[in-house]
């Protein structure tokens, strides 16, 4: 049986964001922090400052529900 059908019927759709507002593509100069919560079993993801936030690079896609983040 096939786990989140909504994925597979293209009802969510995915992004890619690595893109930082004041880093753009500078994969070494990410601000974007994961800290791992064994308490809980997931990445709390923090953005600390306005050039740390997410953006969407030039002409990429502008919308997106879920996406990989990196930090």
């Amino acid at each position: 049986m096939v786990k989140n059908i909504s994925y597979y019927n293209f009802d969510i759709i995915g992004c890619y964001a690595q893109t930082e507002l004041g880093h753009r593509t500078f994969i070494r100069g990410l601000e974007t922090i994961a800290t791992f919560d064994p308490s809980t079993e997931e990445f709390v993801m923090n953005s600390p400052t306005l050039t740390s936030i997410k953006w969407w690079p030039g002409s990429g896609i502008k919308v997106g529900d879920i996406g990989p983040k990196l930090a």
